[in-house]
């Protein structure tokens, strides 16, 4: 890590379940490879389990790109505060944009008040902006964290939303309106792909989802493949589907690569990230990837994106509906660039690799 995460304060926070009327905290960005053990402790404490295998797989290449955790050390020297803020790029108008993404935020249950927590978020903006290396921080908060975001001065752009197509059921009726309703983009889209190949992950070249690919007004996430293991457990495996489309099968380049994961439990088949030309509509993409989520047994098709978007209209004129689980995104920019990008909201193309979740 660089010298300047070394940069600590002390702050008085006022918590109502402390024993005392105060309690005094010291705020720290870190390595958090440094303190594995208690980042590891304050999560398992809190329920996660998850994040041990989560921490081991993803936080080393997070930090070689620059990441980095707030803790909130007290008296004692025990961390009862963390969030970590990972780097995610885009490409915007030939640019290249670092931003950063909060998440894995978390609180020891004495401090779960909102004092503390605006101050760990303030001081992350704080050293963020003092660093002058990226251009925008965002984050995805729940809606009852919210207030935190808005106290920090952080500005609510949009909503994240899962855009889902009914593809088959279990039940003999459901199953079949819902194969009825998977019909929806070959009749509303256009001529789809003439050259249609699948395949497993496991066998494809990942480094092909760090290049966006389309029009420069478009504001487009890299997914390097440090990235895809991090937020995809147990990537690549069998579960995990890359589908090219070409213009005919004796083109040498895509017209456009998409990368999927089927879900055991829900039988969910998730668009996590899309590669297309400028000039390619997800109207020629969509159907090819119904017939995909046929062939393995899918019982939906679905892609998280911002409800705003230039993206979102378009799934939802393929017959995608937005289910309602609304999570508000707030940005804090940085620089000009950011300011533009997001003053481009229209233009996003987000999916669920662009937020930070377990």
């Amino acid at each position: 890590m660089e010298a300047d995460l070394s940069t600590r304060s002390e702050i008085e926070l006022t918590n109502p379940l402390a024993p005392s009327p105060s309690s005094r905290l010291r705020v720290e960005v870190v390595n958090p490879l440094e303190h594995e053990a208690d980042i590891k402790a304050l999560m398992t404490a809190d329920g996660i389990a998850e994040f041990e295998d989560f921490f081991d797989r993803g936080y080393p290449d997070a930090v070689a790109d620059g990441g980095a955790s707030w803790v909130a050390f007290d008296e004692t020297g025990r961390i009862q505060l963390c969030l970590t803020q990972f780097v995610h790029h885009f490409q915007f108008r030939g640019a290249d944009l670092r931003s950063g993404v909060t998440g894995n935020v978390v609180a020891a249950r004495a401090y779960r008040t909102f004092f503390p927590a605006v101050a760990l978020f303030r001081r992350m903006l704080s050293d963020t902006r003092d660093r002058g290396e990226l251009d925008f921080v965002y984050g995805d908060p729940t809606p009852a964290a919210s207030a935190v975001s808005r106290a920090v001065k952080m500005d609510h752009v949009g909503n994240l939303d899962r855009l889902v197509l009914p593809i088959a059921d279990a039940g003999f009726t459901r199953g079949l309106g819902a194969r009825l309703f998977s019909r929806a983009p070959m009749i509303l889209g256009g001529r789809m792909a003439p050259s249609v190949r699948s395949y497993p992950a496991e066998t494809c070249n990942l480094g092909t989802f760090d290049q966006p690919l389309g029009e420069e007004c478009r504001v487009l996430a890299r997914h390097p493949v440090s990235l895809l293991r991090r937020r995809l457990r147990a990537f690549p495996g069998p579960n995990d589907f890359v589908v090219e489309l070409r213009s005919d099968d004796s083109a040498t380049a895509w017209d456009a690569l998409v990368l999927l994961r089927l879900a055991d439990d829900t039988r969910i088949l998730s668009i996590l990230s899309v590669r297309r030309r400028s000039d390619v509509s997800l109207r020629y993409v969509i159907p090819a990837l119904v017939l995909l989520a046929r062939r393995v047994g899918a019982y939906r098709l679905q892609c998280e994106t911002l409800l705003e978007t230039r993206m979102a209209r378009e799934f939802c004129s393929l017959g995608f509906r937005a289910r309602g689980d609304v999570l508000p995104v707030f940005v804090k920019t940085f620089t000009a660039a950011g300011d533009e990008a997001i003053a481009n909201l229209f233009e996003w193309e987000l999916t669920t690799l662009d937020m930070e979740r377990l």
